[in-house]
């Protein structure tokens, strides 16, 4: 996720979390059904996949259509999940650091022992400053230069990632700032330390485990196509990012991962999955975990944690929450590229439901206009505008 993006899923956060407190978020209230369908008749939303656990009890609510004038969801259905990957790279690397295969305080420097480092400081960087996203690392790789903006990570493999290793001059660190790259390189790290794969690793020491039989990476069965503003959205493709952004996931999985990460010691996880809930740093108005970003919510005059992670690529977005206070879950998959972090926060915290994203207002450019596309606004709202190539040139 860009760091544009990043700012603003901060500012939602924090709005969501502001929002009037409604009735419980254990059956889907009527305002966020209204919102969902207004999404989708907005032409913003394609599907929406949406999983509640409570206590054990799953409900699910799919709605839409996996592509225009095309069929419903169903749960056993794939889509890409983005950033929400690091729950499960995070997970990995916990399960490493509690089998003694790894510690926090290991450096770059040892890790990456075949590297030369022209920065010191970068060598000197330890497992468990990146993983509180406090190495100084920046959002990706200043050496990604994506062939095409549609699908950005397809070309940076593992020579791309150890050549930024070599060359980079990172600043800032001790500061919290959010870092795909991060991710991405922990991913590479545990890899380094099983002489392994990274997928071959996540298959065998997490989805197995957990019996998560529709996830994994690449042509997953069932995987269904994105969506952007209604148009047909190329599937992203991971090689050195894969553990930063690669998974693809049915709601069914992610459901179950859900149950396990809520009641562990019904896993052969459990310690693993601890240890990746547990807070490390300080972080935006709330704390990082290996495998989560945690909000406090005020629930019966007592603050608890929430635990959440959400991704975008180019067609799709996904959510999941954990609150093990009241043992609740929520997950949200969508394969339209617009973020639902909001919906999934408000549910989580039992607030009001956020405004469906607006309806996209085609308009034809001016010939002052020089480039025809989608604008974004840092107020709010977006612009399309076409036309313009028969105009100008």
């Amino acid at each position: 996720m860009p760091a544009s993006s990043l700012r603003r899923l901060a500012g939602l956060v924090i709005a969501a979390l502001a929002l009037p407190v409604g009735a419980s978020a254990i059956e889907l209230r009527d305002e966020f059904r209204a919102t969902i369908e207004q999404g989708v008749a907005n032409g913003r939303y394609q599907s929406v996949a949406i999983g509640l656990l409570d206590n054990g009890e799953q409900s699910q609510w799919l709605f839409g259509a996996v592509e225009p004038d095309g069929a419903k969801p169903t749960a056993d259905v794939a889509y890409e999940i983005g950033s929400t990957t690091r729950c499960f790279t995070g997970l990995l690397l916990a399960k490493a650091l509690y089998a003694g295969k790894l510690r926090l305080d290991d450096t770059l420097g040892r890790i990456f022992a075949d590297i030369r480092f022209a920065d010191p400081k970068l060598a000197a960087t330890t497992v468990g400053e990146i993983a509180a996203h406090r190495a100084g690392l920046p959002a990706v790789a200043s050496n990604l230069f994506p062939r095409s903006v549609d699908d950005p990570y397809v070309a940076f493999d593992a020579a791309a990632l150890d050549a930024y290793l070599a060359h980079a001059h990172p600043d800032g660190a001790g500061t919290y700032r959010y870092s795909e790259l991060g991710v991405a390189l922990l991913g590479q790290i545990v890899a380094r330390t099983y002489r392994d794969d990274y997928r071959n690793l996540m298959a065998s020491e997490v989805l197995v485990p957990l019996a998560l039989n529709e996830s994994g990476f690449g042509n997953v069965p069932h995987l269904i196509d994105g969506f952007r503003d209604g148009k047909p959205a190329p599937h992203w493709q991971h090689q050195a990012f894969a553990p930063a952004s690669g998974l693809r996931a049915s709601l069914s999985d992610l459901m179950r991962f859900a149950a396990a990460t809520l009641r562990p010691d019904k896993t052969p996880l459990r310690a693993a999955i601890l240890l990746a809930r547990q807070p490390r740093a300080a972080a935006g108005g709330g704390e990082t975990a290996l495998a989560w970003q945690i909000v406090p919510v005020e629930s019966d005059g007592q603050t608890w944690p929430l635990l959440w992670q959400a991704g975008i690529t180019g067609g799709f977005a996904s959510f999941i929450g954990l609150r093990t206070d009241k043992q609740r879950a929520v997950v949200l998959l969508g394969n339209a590229g617009v973020d639902l972090s909001a919906l999934g926060l408000t549910l989580m915290a039992d607030r009001n439901a956020p405004p469906a994203p607006p309806k996209l207002v085609p308009m034809f450019a001016p010939a002052s206009l020089a480039y025809p596309g989608l604008y974004r606004f840092d107020t709010g709202g977006d612009l399309t505008t076409e036309g313009l190539a028969k105009t100008v040139g």
